[in-house]
This record gives structure tokens, C-alpha cells and sequence, in this order.
């Protein structure tokens, strides 16, 4: 028999009793390890903002014991470990540091899972999981610094490597 842990209405940790594994939902409602969860950081730093809103668009925001869940405006700042959500009329551009574009449609759920851009070096990580809907990513420096520096991980099944390219991909 499994025990269940609910906070603020999420699914936060599934166990069956003597197992030390941990499930949990992601911010996009995909179950996961609970060691790839997004975790609330203490400095959180920007790592791209919103370039465009249409209809109902949400940033989905990792904080102690669950998330926040805020309007998505033009120039907001994203940060590492959030995700953004768009309703049934709902689509997104967003920008990041390394000039990454992601362009979201209706009932898309993409999160950022890792994200460091070091631009000096021109050079860092950035992975991130489609947890429903259809994204877009024209990928920017951090693609181009190496390969496997940049990838989509579809739900928790595929992961794609992305290589100084554009892609679409949708997950159902």
C-alpha cells in the first residue's frame, strides 16, 4: 500500500511503505524522482524573462512546501526552476541569457529543470522538461558551446539533445 503526501493540492511525495525512493509531481504535473524536483533557491537569479503573453498564461514558481502560481507579464523575470503554463487560449515567447528563445502554445506545460549560463566563457547547462503542449526552442549560446549542454526532456520518457538549432516538440 502507497502513502500519499498532498500539500496545497499537489501530489508532493508518493511512497510504498520500506522504500526509500520518493515520487513527485512536477511543476507540470509529470510524476518524477524526487531528486529532479525543482527546488526553491535562495538567491534566485534571472535567467531570461517573458517576451510576450497571450490569453491565460502562468509562471508556475517553486517556494518551500509548494509553488507559487503568478500572471505571466511582458518583461517578467524567470528564474531557474520555473515553469510556465498557458491555458486553453494561452501561448509564451521567452528569452533567456544565452539568447534561447521558447515559444509556447495552448495547454503547454514547459519547466526549467537547470539553468547556468556563464557568458564570459560562453558556456553552461540548460535542460529542461515539456510536460504537455508543443514548445518551440530556437536554441542560443549555451547549444553552440558543446555538445549535450542543452536538452528537452519530453514528460519523463525522451530526452533530446539540442545542438545550436531550432526544434519543435510536443508532448501529449
Amino acid at each position: 500500500m502507497k502513502s500519499t503526501v498532498i500539500i496545497a493540492g499537489i501530489v508532493v511525495a508518493t511512497m510504498a511503505p520500506g522504500v526509500s525512493a520518493q515520487n513527485v509531481k512536477s511543476l507540470c504535473q509529470v510524476e518524477i524522482p524526487a531528486e529532479d524536483a525543482a527546488a526553491a533557491s535562495r538567491r534566485a537569479e534571472t535567467v531570461g524573462f517573458v517576451k510576450r503573453v497571450e490569453g491565460q498564461v502562468k509562471v508556475l514558481r517553486p517556494k518551500s512546501g509548494g509553488f507559487d502560481e503568478l500572471d505571466a507579464e511582458v518583461g517578467m523575470d524567470l528564474y531557474a526552476a520555473d515553469a510556465v503554463a498557458t491555458g486553453a487560449n494561452g501561448g509564451f515567447d521567452a528569452i533567456f541569457t544565452d539568447n534561447t528563445t521558447i515559444s509556447g502554445v495552448a495547454d503547454t506545460c514547459v519547466e526549467i529543470s537547470t539553468y547556468v549560463y556563464k557568458a564570459a566563457e560562453r558556456t553552461g547547462e540548460f535542460r529542461m522538461r515539456l510536460g504537455r503542449g508543443v514548445v518551440s526552442v530556437a536554441a542560443g549560446e549555451v547549444a553552440k558551446s558543446g555538445a549535450d549542454r542543452m536538452s528537452v526532456k519530453i514528460r519523463n520518457d525522451t530526452n533530446l539533445a539540442v545542438t545550436g538549432t531550432r526544434i519543435v516538440i510536443r508532448a501529449k
